[in-house]
């Protein structure tokens, strides 16, 4: 049985105006807090670094890390922010390269914050693949945003079909959908893929839900059934194949291998 928590979720806000706002979380606690600035400014402390964050900035503040954080007297921000434990959402951050991340200048996106906001006020006991799911659009997101300034620049066409490929990855994409986002053949397609991201967008797209299926093998009480429905497989047979051919193991061994019994 595992003893790793896949708890997500479990508080989210709104933080109005208010020059005398503070929160101070010890170094050892075991919540992320994600929150986006929607006007104002405050300071961070986050361990032994300082951030200023000011309107339209987001930030991520990690678990067993001493927070201390405030609102500017002068002008008090308003953001919305969710607080989340578990193991799970440490492997999403992990995947997508944010576990060192704490400020995201110029932002200026709080799209994915609203819908986590509104599912979890609409519906506390919401499901946990919903919220993974919006999670994983979020983060991809963070990471696109993040990288589109420190790597080189991929073609306009390769970055178009990188994006579309993460935001579907919890279904099956066709070779045909991808042709028809950049109005391309397929063989134009694979190309260009290839040549920006050194693998053709089958090899992305699968080793991409690889890596999701072990994050959930590894971090929740899902059935090999439910991760290969979650990650749009045919079946559990397709998935179990798929994977061990590019991990060399099934999933039940990985699962098995890496799991405190």
């Amino acid at each position: 049985m595992m003893n790793k928590r896949f708890s997500l979720l479990y508080l989210v806000g709104i933080t109005n105006s208010n020059p005398k706002y503070k929160i101070t979380r010890p170094p050892i606690h075991r919540d992320f807090s994600i929150e986006y600035v929607y006007e104002g400014k405050g300071i961070i402390k986050h361990g032994d670094d300082v951030f200023e964050a000011k309107a339209h900035d987001a930030f991520i503040l990690h678990p067993n890390t001493a927070h201390n954080y405030y609102s500017d007297p002068e002008q008090p921000w308003k953001k919305i922010w969710f607080m989340a434990t578990g193991s799970l959402i440490a492997d999403l951050l992990s995947v997508y390269d944010l576990s060192n991340t704490v400020l995201i200048p110029n932002y200026h996106n709080a799209v994915y914050f609203e819908k986590i906001f509104e599912t979890i006020r609409d519906d506390p006991f919401a499901d946990r693949t919903k919220i993974a799911f919006i999670l994983h659009k979020l983060f991809a997101q963070m990471s696109d945003f993040i990288n589109k300034d420190t790597s080189p620049a991929p073609s306009s066409d390769a970055l178009l079909l990188k994006k579309f490929i993460d935001a579907n990855l919890y279904r099956k994409i066709s070779r045909d959908e991808l042709v028809a986002h950049i109005h391309s053949s397929p063989s134009t397609v694979t190309r260009i893929f290839k040549k920006n991201y050194n693998q053709t967008p089958f090899d992305y797209v699968l080793n991409s839900k690889i890596e999701l299926a072990k994050t959930y093998l590894l971090n929740s009480s899902y059935t090999i059934d439910d991760i290969a429905s979650l990650l749009g497989f045919n079946n559990r047979s397709h998935l179990s194949s798929t994977f061990k051919k590019r991990t060399g193991m099934t999933p039940q061994e990985f699962r098995h291998q890496n799991t405190t019994i």
